[in-house]
């Protein structure tokens, strides 16, 4: 199990886009700030 904590200060969907590339089973990113802007690919959720 692969699992990735990257703290994403300043979130863009253009950072989201490269923490996918890394391919984890599990992502931990605090201080997405505005959760209502990104899109998360499918199969993915924020909690």
């Amino acid at each position: 199990m692969k699992i990735i904590s990257y703290n994403i200060n300043t979130c863009s969907q253009r950072k989201i886009k490269e923490l996918f590339k890394m391919d984890a089973d599990v992502y931990v990113v605090p201080e997405i700030a505005r959760e209502d802007k990104i899109k998360l690919p499918d199969g993915f959720e924020m909690k």
